[in-house]
């Protein structure tokens, strides 16, 4: 995604090898904000770096106690990204995978800042693309706006009118935006159940229950369902 809210919560760097843990791979990224003409930190530093287990995606959070308005670190460091600022996030080239490889050449990501995102997603404003009897159409879902990727993937289930699970691949759009799923078999006729766990969340970290900047102490204002469920119709 090229574009991203002002409260941006977290971006996920993907590798095609296993990558070395023996130093911070933070490293070896810097943040240059091309608006201003100076170099930033906007990651939160971490002892123990989150990566998943085949050591190929490494997930960096900007520091959430800045993008939280009013805390203390927000009020004395400022937001990490500002709104209508572009930035150049850059990884360093000498950068080793797990046999000491070089990844070889500078890797570069431009990102712009748009407004702070306020709203949590919600169900409601989704479109479902149904697919035709008898085929392995793609269902497409349209999220209204861009989402966190990983969770995208990992988060919707979808049961035929027996109750059964439909299995299949799930695959997020490039601008993430979208989510396409492709059954391993053809679509049957029936009424069909799309169960989506709340923790889904747009790249502001806002989720199905709540937003992320949400005083949790004040209960009214927090859905505490698991799940969320859509229905359509193949006919």
């Amino acid at each position: 995604v090229d574009t991203v809210p002002e409260n941006l919560l977290k971006m996920y760097i993907q590798f095609n090898k296993p990558i070395q843990q023996s130093k911070a791979t933070l490293d070896f990224i810097k943040v240059y904000n091309q608006t201003t003409e100076k170099e930033v930190s906007i990651f939160l530093p971490l002892e123990n770096e989150l990566w998943n287990r085949e050591k190929t995606r490494l997930t960096l959070w900007l520091d959430p106690g800045r993008i939280k308005q009013d805390l203390i670190p927000n009020n004395e460091l400022g937001k990490p990204i500002i709104e209508r600022n572009t930035y150049k996030i850059t990884i360093d080239k000498t950068l080793e995978d797990q046999q000491g490889n070089k990844i070889k050449v500078d890797f570069e990501k431009v990102i712009f800042v748009s407004k702070r995102d306020t709203q949590k997603p919600t169900i409601d404003n989704w479109k479902i693309r149904v697919p035709k009897i008898n085929t392995k159409q793609s269902l497409k879902i349209d999220f209204n706006e861009a989402v966190d990727v990983v969770l995208a993937n990992e988060v919707f289930q979808i049961f035929d009118s027996n109750n059964k699970l439909v299995t299949g691949e799930y695959l997020v759009s490039k601008d993430a935006d979208y989510l396409f799923f492709t059954p391993n078999n053809q679509w049957a006729k029936g009424v069909y159940l799309i169960q989506i766990e709340s923790r889904f969340e747009d790249l502001a970290g806002n989720n199905l229950n709540r937003l992320f900047d949400t005083d949790l102490e004040n209960r009214g204002e927090v859905d505490t369902l698991k799940t969320k469920e859509l229905f359509f119709t193949v006919q």
